[in-house]
């Protein structure tokens, strides 16, 4: 039987993983050693050889010594499959459980089967090769690196793949000479949490290696990384991301090269001490609009948004939580809107267009708020906003969804995330709450009884009704109504409404809660029991930040 030909696709990405191990928030701190790995492949002896990964990996092993790295540098002969192993090996052995690690590579890349491969400098020849299954074998695959590392225990790992170019695999069939897989793409791969890939051009993108004319030495991807870090060390790493990738997807046109990123980070990172800032998030529906300030992140460490948060009233705490457990859609960056012009096929710098843009900057809320809205590009849909909850987070969530040109949906809110200079919007969508494993977000679960059984009282009921809804304006309408009816009401309506609590759904113990804060009052003994009985069996923050407002 003939051989079935290799269907590969070659990685043309620059990638960082950063591994953080058993913490939530995780940045560069001088308590850490900082240990790299630099390699560095052009001289390929069976493949195209590279003109460039040396210059590349030589600049990355300078900087990285600027910033205070303990660096070992790798080029060419250092990195046959034997040399490799045994340097990979003797790398691991110096590295120490809460040690900051970088890797860098410069070189050939490919994926099989979505997983990705090193190329290391002695691989046969693809004529010898033939078959996926054969050059798997006779390649560095990434996932047993990424492993090795986790077993080590550092604190954070930071890989940097350059590892684009042409297609080097090649085989003669029939008197031809055909790429063996793709000549460019890379199928974005699912990362585990504490994760930040950058990729140096987009889905089926080649990356340049350089600009024509230009002096550099560098790959047009490495020269802008080495660029932006140099300016911004104390930057999180997914910023460095946004500034790598606006920069060469302009110097890189007509050519269409734009940097693609995933981000799984909980927290921040950086290749320096994070730089002091102020974060401010503010919350804008129709009605009303709550700003959570006084946000200080020194370090990579975000302080002072718990008691910025719990200074809010019970409703507002309520009304942020919708939002963290409503699917939202990235809308756009204020700086892009004064020079911004629409674009008929879409720009997903700014999804919905330039124009909707503005008017977002302008707080023109309600021509775009409760409405049908149709985005002009495909857009990622993320669990939420990024709203800084009660452990002073501000989390960029997981991809749920894609929404495409054709769909449409209603924005209940739009969330404003203030970091630096710079403001970031998006869009709560409303009736979506997907969670990150395609299940309905805990919060926002149905319930699967009656949520007003052993109520009565019928102005109770219709109001509980309404304490459940997926539309969150009812939502915090029926709260507040809720909390006028029963400030004056007598103690057994307020018994049926505390009743079986901590059995009821997430949404009904928050809309309680909240109403019981308008009480006056202390509560009867029976409703007392029943509030304490939540409190014991929740560690929801926002839950129990509202019920300590509560009058027992």
């Amino acid at each position: 039987m003939p051989r079935r030909p290799l269907n590969l696709a070659i990685a043309c990405f620059v990638l960082i993983l950063g591994t953080l191990l058993g913490v939530i928030l995780v940045a560069t701190d001088a308590s850490a050693a900082k240990k790299a790995l630099v390699v560095g492949i052009g001289r390929y002896t069976n493949v195209p050889p590279l003109d460039g990964p040396a210059d590349d990996a030589n600049a990355i092993y300078d900087d990285l010594i600027k910033f205070g790295y303990n660096s070992t540098l790798l080029l060419d002969d250092d990195v046959t499959s034997n040399n490799f192993n045994i340097a990979w090996s003797n790398f691991l052995d110096d590295v120490d459980e809460g040690d900051d690690v970088v890797i860098y590579y410069s070189g050939h890349g490919v994926e099989i089967g979505g997983t990705n491969y090193i190329v290391p400098m002695d691989v046969p020849s693809p004529d010898r090769l033939g078959t996926e299954r054969a050059l798997a074998g006779a390649l560095i695959p990434m996932p047993k690196l990424i492993d090795d590392l986790s077993e080590r225990h550092a604190r954070a790992t930071i890989w940097i793949l350059d590892a684009c170019r042409d297609n080097p695999f090649k085989v003669s069939q029939a008197g031809e000479t055909k790429a063996i897989g793709a000549s460019a793409g890379l199928v974005i791969a699912s990362a585990p949490t504490g994760t930040f890939v950058f990729y140096a051009a987009g889905l089926r993108e080649t990356a340049l290696p350089r600009i024509k004319g230009d002096s550099s030495k560098n790959s047009l991807y490495t020269r802008f990384f080495l660029e932006t870090l140099d300016n911004m060390p104390g930057s999180p790493v997914n910023e460095i991301a946004v500034a790598v990738r606006e920069k060469v997807r302009v110097k890189a046109m007509p050519h269409q090269q734009r940097p693609a990123y995933y981000d799984g980070l909980d927290g921040l990172w950086c290749f320096q001490d994070c730089s002091s800032r102020t974060i401010a998030v503010a919350l804008n529906t129709a009605a009303q609009s709550i700003e959570v300030k006084g946000i200080t992140v020194e370090k990579g460490l975000e302080t002072g948004a718990g008691t910025a948060i719990a200074a809010l009233s019970a409703d507002q705490q309520a009304s942020l939580q919708d939002e963290k457990t409503t699917n939202a859609v990235f809308l756009g960056r204020r700086s892009l809107s004064s020079g911004c012009k629409e674009d008929g096929g879409g720009n997903d710098r700014y999804p919905f267009g330039c124009d909707f843009l503005k008017k977002i900057v302008a707080k023109n809320y309600v021509s775009i708020l409760k409405r049908d809205v149709t985005p002009l590009t495909a857009t990622n849909i993320r669990r939420g906003p990024p709203i800084p909850d009660l452990a002073g987070m501000l989390k960029y969530q997981c991809v749920v969804g894609t929404l495409k040109p054709a769909d449409t949906v209603v924005l209940s809110s739009i969330t404003e995330a203030h970091e630096g200079d710079e403001t970031y919007y998006w869009g709560s969508v409303q009736g979506r709450a997907r969670d990150c494993d395609g299940s309905v977000i805990p919060e926002a679960a149905t319930p699967s009884g009656s949520v007003n059984e052993g109520i009565d009282d019928p102005r109770l009921k219709t109001l509980t009704d309404k304490l459940v809804s997926d539309d969150t304006t009812t939502r915090r309408q029926a709260r507040n109504e809720l909390g006028k009816y029963i400030a004056g009401a007598g103690d057994p309506t307020v018994e049926q409404l505390t009743s079986g609590i901590a059995d009821k759904s997430y949404r009904y113990q928050l809309g309680v809660a909240v109403a019981l804060t308008q009480r006056k009052t202390p509560l009867p003994d029976s409703a007392k029991k029943d509030v304490e009985s939540l409190v014991s069996s929740t560690r929801d923050e926002t839950l129990l930040s509202v019920t300590r407002k509560i009058d027992f």
